[in-house]
């Protein structure tokens, strides 16, 4: 059990690092490293701020509520969206950022909608279809479908927009 949870964990740090360095090599090695430290730390202010706030923690854990964070909901919360992660980081090395600002404006909208998309869907339709499983796989397939729709419309725009330039600079005055 322990080597399983341990190979996931490898898989999904080794995607998430990867993820990265392909990015890197259009962006720069910043941009991308920063936006997994930022989303480890949005993660664990999120879950605290629904644990502590919201006091959304089992009648067991209240006493203890700080260790349970640390311990158990920042981690797999964490983790769960860790594939979200990476389709951010590959929608945004598959939309061409051409500057590093430009990387980063569509990593800080991409980690926004990690926090603020599964917190809406969980909210609209979790009375009905309840949390899970399946939840996830919905929640993670949604989001990498906004993300990778997001850089498609993004770098067809910029195309269109470089194809324009390129026409009034081969215009006769």
């Amino acid at each position: 059990m322990i080597t399983t949870v341990f190979l996931i964990l490898l898989i999904l740090a080794t995607g998430a690092v990867g993820a990265g360095c392909v990015l890197a090599k259009r962006a720069g090695p910043v941009v991308p490293f920063a936006f997994i430290a930022a989303y480890v730390l949005v993660m664990g202010a999120s879950t605290f701020i629904s644990i502590r706030v919201f006091d959304m923690v089992d009648p067991k854990f209240r006493a203890v509520w700080v260790k349970y964070w640390l311990d158990l909901a920042w981690p797999v919360e964490t983790i769960a969206f860790v594939p979200s992660a990476i389709c951010a980081l590959l929608a945004c090395w598959f939309s061409r950022p051409l500057t590093q600002r430009d990387a980063a404006a569509s990593l800080g909208v991409y980690l926004f909608l990690i926090i603020f998309v599964p917190i809406g869907v969980k909210w609209a339709l979790g009375p009905y279809i309840g949390q899970g499983l399946w939840f996830l796989v919905g929640v993670l397939a949604l989001l990498s479908t906004i993300f990778f729709a997001m850089a498609y419309v993004k770098r067809v725009a910029e195309s269109e927009q470089h194809d324009l330039s390129a026409l009034r600079d081969n215009s006769d005055p």
